[in-house]
């Protein structure tokens, strides 16, 4: 019995101190093999400092800083990782099998929504009715005076004069419509749409015939979460669950007739204060990626299809005079050209950003010539360039090596536009060359971001405040022509409670 006593205690102090000795004799003998071992994975977060706030802080700053740095630390998380991911491809393969595939179902997707971003065709422009000719002189006393041939997307037309009257009238000569050679056939599948593309033998375009939209499989998955805050979806697909997302996903978490009112009485408050200084006021809320990407959802149980985004936007168009953005519909037509968030990350990607931009820019730029021009999504020139947005991997403790990249799509948008930034933190200010005079201020959360690219070519001066910062930057708010309040849509209470500020600061002025 002894004898065991002291085996465990020579163990029990070995467990405890020889891992110790390793690393530190690692430090002085190989100190760039101590490095590698020491950064490990990426956590997507900083290593406790041993800083103390105060004398009540020392015992858990001390245990956060020895579980930080302790021996080995970045080879065992990403064991667990391995172990972690190893385990979820076991998981999903087993349900795959059981599961089958012979459920299937196709993605209810209205492509006509892209067309709210300027006029949008996947199939080449339709032809016009001929207009009317005038019958009260004969053909022989009108002579042609000017003629434009058409396109394949714009009508052209003859223009007759009347020799003894000067009257005249338009002959419209419907656009041709494009007519080329198959380029490519996309099969539909899970992740991809069915189509045939075309490049038009006349002017060179791309063009899409005979759509389908994706599959969707509607086998049951049981819902799985896994690390801190992320869920495991379908086909690699990875989900957020903080905020309260999945209240809005499954539609648990509506608001009241008093909270609906409640923000639109705020919302017209603000609307009325931001007319009396001249700023023209808008509110954006970005869906959560989860409603735009339900196919890859797994099968929660989902009480309502109106859910709690689409049914406040509605209220406030139908209640205020505010114009209000939710652009779910246009976000996931948009996915017929390119994806439009990230699969690892909780964020619209480049590409969801630019069609989100598209329509905020038709809604606030209606009222002043801002030289927005229609844009032909299939056309247009896009980057492809792998991310590394893999927040959601880091979240779930997931073995980052296991996932295959994800791609972004960077549009080249006015190439010809320049700007420059006049300060970037803790407020972004840039000046451009665009074609206007407008001071345009953006008030949101992260997923601004990726909306400044495209933003700074479209007016001549942007500002883009990080929601909470608004009172370091009242000159900017108080000066601006445009004012956007942007909020993801799990945010959306933040960004009400936030417009108290701005009242505030408004009413202030006002003396």
């Amino acid at each position: 019995m002894k004898n065991g006593k002291k085996i465990f205690i020579t163990i029990f102090i070995c467990i405890l101190c020889v891992p110790q000795m390793i690393w530190v004799l690692l430090f002085f003998a190989s100190r760039n093999l101590y490095d590698s071992l020491y950064t490990g994975p990426n956590e997507n977060r900083y290593a406790q400092a041993l800083v103390f706030e105060d004398i009540n802080d020392v015992g858990n700053v001390l245990s956060s800083y020895i579980d930080d740095h302790a021996p080995f630390r970045g080879v065992l998380i990403s064991l667990c990782q391995k172990i972690e991911t190893g385990s979820e491809k076991a998981y999903m393969t087993a349900v795959s099998f059981l599961s089958g595939s012979g459920n299937e179902g196709q993605t209810t997707v209205d492509i006509s929504a892209l067309e709210s971003l300027g006029g949008i065709s996947s199939s080449g422009a339709e032809s016009p009715a001929l207009q009317t000719e005038p019958q009260v002189f004969s053909e022989d006393e009108y002579e042609l005076a000017e003629s434009i041939l058409p396109t394949c997307e714009e009508d052209g037309y003859e223009r007759y004069i009347c020799l003894e009257t000067g009257d005249s009238y338009d002959k419209i000569l419907p656009a041709t419509g494009h007519s080329g050679m198959l380029v490519c056939i996309s099969q539909s599948s899970y992740n991809t749409w069915g189509y045939e593309e075309y490049e038009c033998s006349t002017c060179g375009k791309l063009y899409r015939l005979n759509i389908v939209p994706k599959l969707v499989n509607t086998d049951y998955l049981a819902p799985r979460t896994t690390g801190v805050a992320t869920i495991v979806g379908r086909y690699n697909w990875l989900f957020y669950t903080g905020n309260d997302s999945l209240s809005y996903y499954k539609g648990t978490n509506l608001l009241n007739d008093e909270e609906l009112a409640s923000y639109a009485l705020k919302l017209q408050k603000l609307k009325d204060l931001c007319d009396e200084h001249g700023i023209e006021l808008c509110l954006m809320i970005i869906p959560n990626k989860e409603q735009v990407y339900s196919e890859y959802m797994p099968s929660y149980e989902v009480q309502t299809e109106y859910k709690r985004g689409e049914a406040l936007t509605d209220y406030l168009r139908e209640n205020t005079d505010a114009k209000v953005i939710y652009p779910l519909r246009e976000l996931k037509a948009g996915d017929f050209y390119h994806q439009t968030y990230y699969k690892y990350d909780t964020h619209w990607n480049m590409w969801g950003s630019f069609i989100g931009t598209r329509l905020l820019n038709r809604e606030i730029g209606s009222d002043r010539e801002t030289g927005l021009d229609s844009i032909d999504l299939l056309n247009i020139p896009v980057t492809e360039m792998v991310s590394d947005k893999t927040d959601l991997i880091l979240l779930g403790g997931l073995d980052l090596s296991a996932y295959h990249a994800d791609i972004d799509y960077v549009v080249d948008y006015k190439p010809d536009i320049q700007f420059e930034a006049v300060s970037v933190s803790p407020t972004g200010r840039y000046i451009s060359t665009a074609n206007n005079n407008t001071h345009l201020v953006l008030i949101g959360d992260s997923f601004q971001t990726m909306m400044i690219p495209y933003m700074v070519k479209d007016y001549a001066y942007t500002t883009f405040i990080q929601r909470g910062r608004e009172s370091e930057c009242s000159e900017d708010i108080l000066n601006a022509d445009i004012l956007v309040i942007e909020a993801v849509e799990r945010y959306d209470s933040v960004a009400f409670f936030s417009m108290d500020g701005l009242i505030d600061m408004l009413e202030e002025d006002n003396g």
